[in-house]
């Protein structure tokens, strides 16, 4: 992990929309991508820090750029958090209760 690390920049992830966030859970380290390994340059590893904050070692060596997070790739990454996680949080009761089904 820490040679990938090492040989990418980071990337900052915001959500604009105000009735968005992300969950925290006990594994919040979320891979997305066509292989899910860390070697793969397509593979994006996510990591929320805030309910409107994820970090990802993704983009320019070096360097911190930031992006913006569609909300289709919010509901995937709290997806994949609840499904990987035994604990979770959330800014809303009724995030946590959708990514639940109840």
């Amino acid at each position: 992990m820490l040679k990938v690390l090492c040989q990418r920049g980071i990337m900052v992830a915001f959500i604009e929309a105000q009735n968005k966030s992300f969950v925290i859970g006990d594994h919040p380290q979320i891979r997305m991508g066509a292989t899910g390994h860390l070697g793969d340059h397509q593979t994006e590893f996510w990591m929320p820090i805030a309910p409107n904050v994820a970090v990802s070692p993704w983009g320019n060596v070096g360097a911190v750029d930031r992006h913006i997070m569609k909300p289709d790739d919010v509901r995937r990454l709290n997806t994949e958090i609840f499904k990987n996680s035994n604990l979770i949080a959330g800014r809303s009761p009724q995030l946590v209760r959708s990514l639940a089904g109840l």
